[in-house]
């Protein structure tokens, strides 16, 4: 079993709170600010990003507080 859990962030909804994404990205992932606010310039390009945490439940608490924001995300191999 691998001891990495990835959430792909493929996309955004109308009203994605970019902000709040950009918090949830450094909280969660522990990006730096600079890095946190490059992926989420990536996702509005349309560019598919990927962020791995070390537990399935750090992966399902990020992943579904991303949706919150308005991003369309999933697990790594998953459907949401």
């Amino acid at each position: 079993m691998s001891s990495k859990h990835t959430v792909e962030i493929f996309g955004w909804n109308k009203g994605f709170q970019t902000i709040d994404m950009m918090r949830l990205v450094r909280a969660r992932a522990g990006i730096q600010l600079g890095d946190a606010l490059a992926l989420v310039n990536r996702v509005l390009e349309g560019s598919v990003e990927k962020l791995s945490f070390s537990s399935a439940q750090d992966a399902e608490t990020f992943l579904r507080e991303a949706i919150k924001t308005g991003a369309k995300a999933r697990l790594e191999g998953g459907d949401v």
